[in-house]
């Protein structure tokens, strides 16, 4: 094979190496093989080429051809139908089903439409006919050819990371599915851990001057359950889906739960500093703002190195400006190129490595924050950092924050109280918090509670969890608004946090009361009175 920096004649000879090739060669910095027997077309062909400053490779037989295409060094390939060792179009189908994928160009001095037929369904991408054969028809032959080729090279490519991201954005929403269940699982034992050991822990201080290393390892346990339960809470925020639903909210609280979940990665690489000043709310989705805040503080994070935190840091700060609430995130990482901000919020376009970025983050940002009827911008300078700015209107919903019940002096008069869980020792938790005050039964069915109701038994209020096998909170509320319906208005659901569309229509469609897994036992005590009260207050339907 002969091999020549631009077309001259001369005649076939040994395979030599090359650069550049198809991945890095421009149209007129080509590599051709042409795989021809005759040596007068050769020397037309490389004539014909001279406008393009090609660099040939000569090959005269079929064997030669099929190997020189196999080599994946050329742009583009010249192959003669009639060869005397064997066919074009067969040295075609070979090539592709070995896996070369470059262009060929067949030559032929056949024009009848069958050739040319043949030719195209074996993968070609043209043919040109040798008698017809001049500098126009074979450049535009062979620009269109390598132009395809690269084109459709550019797609599969772009098909390829596309699938590549858009699995990586499945597997976050399956991370987020299986996060909410973690935290709903998590919740149930929380509650009757924290419950037990703060019953425990009050007892015993009660008894003053007993066991005191004993109230204080109580302390910590509580301490340590405390802790748990903000993790819980924060888990729960940023995996629930709530459907978009909005509701009057602080940014401020929504930061420092983003904060706890993205401390892990900030606190190796860079010094938090915070300045969160009073706002008004926003009518937001809280954790869809969470989602977004999150996204800020790990962006904000991977752009610091790891090591040397001390001399790094991100800033957090809320604050109106003009009447809106806004919000800034910086770093004093590495810093976006300008040529690369304008494209910082388009979809899949990532600066980070494949493995860590899927360049979809701050586009749904920046739609989560244009939803709410605000806008978010990025100032950025290589070498000294970049700050994400968050404005929000601010909000017009009346505040749906309803801060937790004071525990008060027990009513005189005790109650029947049911409580429903299929968590056994959560109810056992339940009982033992409120036996000071009221006459409990902790069932772990549904069915069950409707059974005392059915019976006749003295109830007068049901706690139950949303929840369950056999039957769900939502379904005893139904069967009790026809058996009972006073007791279905002042039921006290309890939920985990896990909420289906169908949990979350039932929930807005009712008035009552609603405690989140773990709940303080005083927050579940003040709860039950407030509930007696208003239902001792309302005349009874039935």
């Amino acid at each position: 094979m002969e091999h020549e920096a631009h077309a001259q004649p001369g005649g076939p000879g040994t395979a030599a190496a090359h650069t550049p090739g198809p991945a890095t060669a421009t149209l007129t910095e080509l590599a051709v093989l042409l795989v021809e027997d005759d040596p007068v077309f050769a020397r037309l062909v490389r004539a014909h080429l001279g406008g393009l400053a090609a660099r040939l490779d000569w090959v005269e037989d079929a064997r030669a051809g099929l190997a020189a295409l196999c080599e994946r060094i050329h742009d583009v390939c010249l192959l003669d139908v009639n060869l005397p060792d064997g066919d074009g179009v067969d040295v075609l189908r070979a090539a592709r089903a070995a896996g070369c994928d470059a262009p060929v160009i067949l030559l032929t001095a056949d024009e009848r439409a069958s050739v040319a037929d043949a030719a195209l369904a074996a993968g070609a991408s043209d043919y040109v006919v040798k008698r017809a054969l001049d500098s126009e028809a074979l450049g535009r032959a062979v620009r269109y050819a390598v132009g395809r080729a690269r084109a459709e090279a550019a797609v599969r490519a772009s098909e390829r990371s596309l699938r590549a991201r858009l699995a990586a954005s499945d597997r976050l929403a399956s991370v987020g599915t299986l996060a909410a269940g973690v935290a709903h699982e998590l919740n149930n034992p929380l509650a009757y851990v924290l419950a037990n050991v703060r019953h425990a822990h009050d007892t015993l201080r009660a008894r003053a001057g007993e066991a005191p290393d004993l109230v204080e390892a109580l302390e910590h346990a509580v301490e340590g359950a405390e802790r748990l339960r903000a993790i819980a809470r924060d888990l729960k925020l940023f995996a629930r889906g709530d459907g978009g639903e909005k509701r009057s909210v602080d940014v401020r609280p929504v930061l420092e739960s983003a904060l706890n979940m993205a401390w892990n990665e900030i606190r190796h690489r860079a010094r938090l500093v915070k300045d969160l000043r009073a706002v008004p709310p926003v009518d937001a989705s809280e954790s869809r703002l969470a989602q977004v805040f999150l996204n800020l503080l790990v962006n904000a994070a991977q752009a610091i190195p790891i090591g040397a935190a001390d001399h790094n840091q991100i800033r957090v700060l809320a604050r109106c400006r003009d009447g809106r609430v806004v919000v800034e995130i910086s770093d004093s990482g590495e810093g976006i190129a300008a040529d690369e901000l304008p494209r910082i919020f388009e979809p899949f376009f990532t600066t980070k490595p494949a493995e860590i970025g899927t360049g979809l983050g701050l586009s749904i940002c920046q739609g989560i924050i244009h939803d709410l009827g605000g806008e978010i911008t990025v100032s950025s300078t290589l070498g000294v950092g970049t700050t994400f700015t968050v404005s929000l209107p601010p909000g017009r919903l009346d505040d749906a924050h309803t801060p937790a019940p004071a525990e008060r002096p027990a009513a005189a008069a005790r109650a029947h109280v049911v409580v429903v869980d299929d968590e056994a020792a959560l109810g056992k938790a339940l009982r033992r918090a409120l036996a000071d005050e009221h006459d409990v039964v902790a069932v772990t069915d549904a069915r069950e509670a409707l059974r005392l109701v059915e019976a006749g038994e003295p109830v007068d209020l049901i706690i139950s969890d949303l929840a369950m096998p056999n039957m769900t909170g939502m379904e005893l509320y139904a069967a009790l608004e026809k058996l009972a319906p006073s007791l279905a208005q002042g039921m006290v659901f309890m939920t985990g946090g896990a909420f289906t569309a169908q949990t979350r229509t039932f929930l807005s469609s009712v008035p009552n009361v609603r405690l989140e897994k773990p709940f303080e036992p005083a927050a579940l005590r003040a709860a039950v009175r407030d509930r007696l009260q208003a239902d001792r207050a309302r005349p009874r339907r039935e």
